[in-house]
C-alpha cells in the first residue's frame, strides 16, 4: 500500500460526499423510484448573485515529508511552503447575444523551499462561444521514486565519493565493506514540464475544426541496474532522463442531426536527449584488453503518424450505428550508438549489426463498430465488433553471441536472433439484450468472443468465450439489488513455454511445461453483487462484493490459481440538522497459488507458494456547519496490509532435504493512518479563513527492507546491490489559507 499525501488540493473549503449518489438513468431501466424531497427547499432565489470567480492563498510548514509521502505533489521534503489556486471568468453579462468569454484557471501554485510549483497547472481559455474558442496551458508532475537510494555512481556515470576502478572484488568478504564505505544516498526522481494549445472554430453550422499542439519535458533520474562484463559483477544506478516529446493533431467534424462524423491526423514525436549511459566499472574482475567503460542503450528517438476517422449514424429514431478506424505507422530509426568494448579474442568483422540504424517500423491497424437498438420498450439489445492488427516490419539479425573470455557461446547455441518483430491480430465480438421482465426487474445477457493470434510467444492463439448475465431489482421502494455473474473459458493453441527461447535461436527443453499466466489457458468465474437501501433523504447504506476465481487446468508449473475477493458496507446519513457523516469499511484479498521445480529425472524438489495479500480499510468522515459563518469536518481513514509467503516442498529421489525443505518466509505488515482536521470562517461576504491540519502515516514491516545495502549475508559472487530502504514515514502538516470569492 502507498499512498500519498494530497497537499496540493487542500483549501479551506469544506467537501462533505453527498449522502446518496443518485443513479442516472439511462433510456432503459428498471422503473426509477421517487426520491423523496427534504421538508424545506435549498435552491437559489430568484435574482440571487452566481460568483464565478475565486482565489486562494495559504501558507503551511509540513515535518517528516519522505519521497513515498510526496511521490506525486511535490511536497517530499519537511519544511514551509504557500500555497494557491484561482478562478477568474470575465463574460458580458448585459449583451446576452455576446458569447466572447476569456477565463483563467490555476491549481497547485505552490512553492516549497526546494521547489517551485512542482505540481502545478495553469490554462487560459478565451473565445466566442459556438464560434471559436483558444485554450494555453501548462502542467506540471513530479515523481519522487526515492529518497534514500544508495548507488556507487553519479549519474553522469562516474564513481562516488573517490572510489577507485576495479577495487571491488565480489568473491572476498572484504567487498562488502569497500560498497557500504562509498555508497552515496541520492535523490532519484523527475519532473514533467507538459505545455498545449488548443484552437477550434465552429462558426460554420454543423461543422467544427480543431487542433492541438503539446510539448512535454522530462528530466530527472530512475532507479535501474546493469551487469559488468558478465552476472558475476552487477549494481544499481540512477539512470539519467531526459526526454522530449511533442505531439500535433488537427480534426474536422460534421454533427448533423442523424450524421456525426469527424476525420483527424496526429503526429507525434519522442527525442532522448542522452541516447547512451557510459559508467565506469567498480569491480576488480572486469579486466579486459580494451575495456574501460559498460554502456547502457537508453530509449532511442521515435515517431507516429496516425489518421483516425468516425462516424454516428441514426439508422431509426431506436438504432444507432457508430464506427471508428485508425491507421497508425510507427518509425524507430534512430542511428547506434558507439560500441565502446570489442574483446580483443574476436575478430572486428565478426561484431555487430553491419547496420548503422534499426529502420523499425511497425503499421497498426484499428476499427470497431456499436450497433444499438430499442426495437420495444422493454427490449434493447447491442453488438459489437472490433479489430487491432500490428504488423512489426522491423529488421532481425542473426548475431552471434561471445562470453567474456571471447568464446562464440549463446548458453550451448553459436548464435541467436534479435530483435523478435512482435506481431499480432486481435479481434473482440459482443453481444448484448436487455430485457424488462416487470417494472421493477431488468435482465441483461451478454457474450463475448476475445479471438488473439500473435507470433514470437508461448502460443501463438488464444480464445476466450465469456458467458454473463446480470439482474437488477427494485426489492421495495428504498431498497436495490444488482446481481451478475459470468464465466470466461480461454483455450491457448499449442503452448511452448520454450516459445520465447526458441524465436532467439537458442534450443532449450527445460521450460516446456512453465506455463505464463497472462497466455495460458485459464478457467475465470466471477460473481458481483451490490445493494442499496435509501429510506429517506437523511439516511442511505449500500453494499458490494465481488469474487473472481481463476484457475489454469493445463499449468503444472507456474501459477496455477488466482482468487480475489472485494466487498464492504457503505453509509452515508445526515446526523443532526447540519451535520453529515460518512462510515466505509472495505475488504480486500488476492490469493496466488504457485508450483515450481528444481533438480532433474531422477533427483529433484516441488515447491507449491501461495501468496496472500490482503488490505482491511476502515474509514469516516463528518461535516458540522455550525452556524452561517462556521463549518467544521474531519476525515480519518485506516489500513492494514498483511503479505504471507506459504511454502511447501516434496522430495524426490536422492535431493538433499537440508536445500529442498520448504520453509514460509515471515509476514510483511504495513499500516496506512490519515487524519485530517479542517475548519472554515466566513468573515464577511465573500471573504474566508481556513485551517487544516493533517497527519499521515505508514508503517512497513516487510523483512526485506531491512536488509542492508551490502553484507556478508547478501555479498555473494555474483552480485553487489544497492537497496532503497524502508520507506516508513510519519508526516504532519498545517496549513492557513484565505479564500475570496466574488
Amino acid at each position: 500500500m502507498k499512498r500519498t499525501l494530497r497537499l496540493l488540493v487542500l483549501t479551506s473549503s469544506c467537501i462533505c460526499p453527498p449522502l446518496g449518489a443518485e443513479a442516472l438513468a439511462d433510456d432503459f431501466d428498471i422503473d426509477p423510484v421517487a426520491a423523496p424531497t427534504a421538508g424545506s427547499g435549498t435552491g437559489s432565489s430568484s435574482g440571487q448573485t452566481i460568483k464565478v470567480n475565486e482565489v486562494t492563498f495559504g501558507i503551511g510548514g509540513i515535518s517528516g515529508a519522505r519521497a513515498m509521502s510526496g511521490r506525486f505533489d511535490g511536497l517530499d521534503k519537511s519544511g514551509v511552503f504557500t500555497t494557491g489556486s484561482l478562478h477568474l471568468l470575465h463574460r458580458n453579462t448585459e449583451d446576452l447575444n455576446d458569447g466572447s468569454y476569456a477565463e483563467l484557471e490555476g491549481d497547485g501554485l505552490n512553492v516549497t523551499q526546494h521547489t517551485l510549483a512542482p505540481s502545478a497547472s495553469l490554462s487560459l481559455r478565451a473565445g466566442n462561444q459556438g464560434v471559436w474558442g483558444l485554450d494555453l496551458s501548462y502542467e506540471g508532475t513530479p515523481y519522487a521514486e526515492s529518497d534514500n537510494f544508495k548507488t556507487l555512481f553519479t549519474t553522469s556515470g562516474t564513481l562516488q565519493n573517490g572510489l577507485a576502478t576495479r577495487s571491488i572484488s565480489t568473491t572476498a568478504s572484504t567487498g562488502a565493506a569497500v560498497v557500504n564505505k562509498y555508497l552515496a544516498t541520492v535523490d532519484v526522481g523527475t519532473r514533467r514540464d507538459k505545455f498545449e494549445g488548443k484552437a477550434n472554430y465552429s462558426g460554420l453550422e454543423d461543422w467544427v475544426f480543431s487542433s492541438d499542439v503539446q510539448h512535454e519535458h522530462k528530466q530527472g533520474s530512475k532507479i535501474n541496474s546493469m551487469m559488468f562484463l558478465s552476472t558475476s559483477n552487477y549494481a544499481a544506478f540512477a539512470e539519467p532522463v531526459d526526454y522530449d516529446t511533442d505531439k500535433v493533431s488537427v480534426s474536422g467534424a460534421y454533427t448533423g442531426q442523424n450524421l456525426q462524423t469527424q476525420l483527424s491526423y496526429v503526429f507525434s514525436s519522442f527525442h532522448d536527449n542522452q541516447m547512451q549511459f557510459n559508467v565506469l566499472s567498480p569491480f576488480s574482475g572486469t579486466v579486459r584488453t580494451g575495456y574501460v567503460t559498460s554502456q547502457y542503450s537508453l530509449p532511442p528517438d521515435n515517431m507516429e503518424h496516425q489518421i483516425k476517422g468516425s462516424l454516428g449514424y441514426s439508422l431509426t429514431p431506436g438504432t444507432h450505428l457508430a464506427m471508428n478506424a485508425r491507421y497508425g505507422l510507427q518509425l524507430q530509426n534512430s542511428a547506434y550508438t558507439a560500441n565502446y568494448y570489442n574483446d580483443y579474442a574476436v575478430a572486428a568483422s565478426s561484431k555487430g549489426t553491419g547496420n548503422s540504424a534499426y529502420d523499425g517500423t511497425i503499421q497498426n491497424m484499428y476499427a470497431n463498430a456499436v450497433l444499438t437498438s430499442r426495437p420495444t420498450k422493454d427490449l434493447n439489445l447491442k453488438a459489437a465488433y472490433s479489430v487491432d492488427d500490428r504488423d512489426n516490419m522491423g529488421r532481425t539479425y542473426k548475431l552471434t553471441a561471445y562470453r567474456a573470455d571471447g568464446t562464440a557461446a549463446f548458453n550451448g547455441n553459436g548464435s541467436y536472433s534479435s530483435p523478435a518483430p512482435y506481431s499480432f491480430l486481435f479481434q473482440k465480438a459482443n453481444l448484448e439484450a436487455g430485457y424488462k421482465l416487470t417494472h421493477a426487474n431488468k435482465l441483461t445477457v451478454d457474450y463475448l468472443l476475445d479471438d488473439r493470434y500473435r507470433d514470437y510467444s508461448v502460443t501463438n492463439h488464444n480464445r476466450e468465450n465469456s458467458l454473463g448475465a446480470q439482474l437488477k431489482t427494485n426489492i421495495t421502494p428504498e431498497l436495490t439489488n444488482s446481481f451478475g455473474i459470468s464465466q470466461g473459458r480461454r483455450a491457448a493453441t499449442a503452448y511452448n513455454g520454450n516459445a520465447g527461447w526458441n524465436a532467439m535461436s537458442r534450443t532449450v527443453t527445460a521450460e516446456s511445461n512453465l506455463g505464463q499466466y497472462n497466455y495460458a489457458a485459464r478457467v475465470r468465474d466471477e460473481v458481483k453483487d451490490s445493494l442499496t437501501w435509501a429510506p429517506g433523504p437523511d439516511l442511505s447504506m449500500g453494499t458490494t462484493f465481488r469474487y473472481t476465481m481463476d484457475n489454469y487446468p493445463s499449468t503444472f508449473f507456474g501459477v496455477t490459481s488466482n482468487r480475489a475477493i472485494s466487498g464492504g458496507p457503505d453509509i452515508n446519513a445526515t446526523l443532526l440538522p447540519g451535520v453529515t457523516g460518512h462510515l466505509f469499511y472495505t475488504y480486500e484479498l488476492n490469493s496466488i497459488g504457485m508450483m515450481e521445480w528444481t533438480g532433474n529425472s531422477t533427483s529433484s524438489v516441488m515447491w507449491h507458494l501461495q501468496n496472500r495479500d490482503e488490505v482491511h480499510t476502515i474509514g469516516a468522515s463528518s461535516q458540522w456547519k455550525l452556524n452561517d459563518h462556521l463549518t467544521l469536518s474531519f476525515e480519518d481513514t485506516y489500513s492494514l496490509g498483511n503479505t504471507a509467503f506459504d511454502e511447501a516442498s516434496w522430495l524426490y529421489g536422492t535431493y538433499s532435504a537440508t536445500t529442498g525443505t520448504a520453509v514460509s518466509l515471515p509476514t510483511a505488515h504495513s499500516v496506512t493512518n490519515m487524519l485530517k482536521l479542517n475548519g472554515e470562517y466566513e468573515l464577511e461576504n465573500g471573504l474566508y479563513f481556513g485551517l487544516t491540519g493533517i497527519w499521515q502515516r505508514y508503517l512497513n514491516q516487510d523483512y526485506l527492507l531491512s536488509e542492508a545495502a551490502s553484507s556478508s549475508a547478501n555479498q555473494t559472487s555474483t552480485s553487489t546491490e544497492s537497496v532503497d530502504g524502508n520507506g516508513s514515514y510519519s508526516v504532519k502538516a498545517l496549513i492557513a489559507t484565505m479564500r475570496m470569492t466574488w
